[in-house]
């Protein structure tokens, strides 16, 4: 759920337009409207993944998939739960559930940005470990899912936040990622 370049090219790096998920969503919004723009994500997202790739990974031997996905398709930025998104995480769930896989839930783009790469979604934030904001929708997005999916066995477990960088210049423990770790883990905990 997650465009990231160097699987999924949406443009060239040099691009100001698609260097990223939410700089192509906010370029298609603008060129095309906002209902155009979901109907062109659907459209995408239904042909990227599909019911025979999961029989195709159980076929490979493999029992997990990690599934990356960003914030804005699943809460709004005043926290209110998407619940077209959600459903869509339901079906991937579902899908492994019916093919005898596991799935991590793996959130490449969090609210504020985690790193400011194109795999996170967003190459023009990285404030997350700086933005107390971003960091109470990060919770409120765990907590969501947490709740959703609490009692199924399918999901082996959550990756909160995939290669944060944290503060630039500092060091995993010392630059605010620890600690957003430890938040998240307690929220998803309770």
């Amino acid at each position: 759920l997650v465009t990231e370049n160097w699987m999924c090219p949406t443009g060239p790096a040099s691009n100001k337009v698609g260097r990223c998920q939410y700089e192509l969503a906010d370029a298609f919004r603008a060129k095309f409207g906002a209902e155009k723009a979901e109907e062109l994500w659907d459209l995408y997202r239904a042909n990227w993944w599909r019911e025979e790739d999961f029989a195709n990974v159980r076929a490979l031997g493999l029992n997990c998939i990690r599934l990356p996905f960003g914030w804005r398709e699943l809460m709004t930025p005043e926290g209110k739960p998407i619940e077209k998104g959600l459903k869509r995480i339901d079906w991937f769930v579902e899908g492994c559930r019916a093919n005898d896989l596991y799935v991590i839930l793996d959130l490449h783009g969090a609210p504020g940005g985690q790193n400011g790469r194109d795999h996170s979604g967003d190459v023009r934030e990285h404030r997350l470990v700086s933005d107390p904001a971003s960091q109470d929708l990060c919770t409120k997005l765990w907590t969501t899912l947490a709740a959703r999916y609490r009692n199924d066995t399918t999901v082996a477990g959550y990756d909160f936040l995939n290669e944060p960088e944290g503060a630039p210049g500092g060091l995993t423990s010392t630059n605010g990622v620890m600690q957003i770790y430890d938040r998240l883990y307690k929220a998803v905990r309770a």
